[in-house]
């Protein structure tokens, strides 16, 4: 089932592709996969260099709801441009295959997503540091 929302606000059938991507989270999300290098079929669906292709519908990728359901008056919501959509989780943790795993290594970039909440990245075989530049993700709650 593909959701949009957070875990207890809303969930949809299907994802709302019709409000883009913020620029800025493409280009992260976009880094991100390319400094990935195996990705056992995990990341198929990443058609990074398809403009058509709506990062929300990507795997392991959920984006918030705030442009869909501005009126909601959603605590998450505040502050949040609601002319785009944005990242609010990354799913690469242990609710993936056992025999599926990431490798490479975590690209800067991701400190870019300034509405990341949550990111599941363990069970995979990243190598490196964490970024120094996810200290910037003011929002993160959890990093596993």
């Amino acid at each position: 089932t593909s959701r949009c929302c957070p875990d207890g606000i809303k969930h949809l059938e299907s994802k709302n592709t019709t409000i883009p991507m913020h620029p800025v989270d493409r280009e992260a999300l976009v880094n991100f996969r390319r400094a990935i290098g195996k990705h056992d079929g995990l990341l198929n669906n990443w058609y990074i260099d398809d403009p058509s292709s709506h990062p929300c519908d990507w795997s392991g990728v959920i984006c918030d709801c705030c442009a869909l359901y501005p009126a909601d008056g959603l605590d998450f919501c505040d502050g949040i441009d609601t002319t785009y959509q944005h990242v609010y989780h990354l799913d690469f943790g242990p609710s993936k295959p056992s025999n599926k795993r990431l490798n490479g290594y975590l690209s800067p970039y991701l400190g870019n997503l300034t509405e990341l909440r949550l990111a599941y990245l363990h069970v995979n075989e990243f190598s490196g540091e964490i970024p120094r530049e996810m200290a910037r993700l003011q929002k993160l709650q959890r990093l596993l």
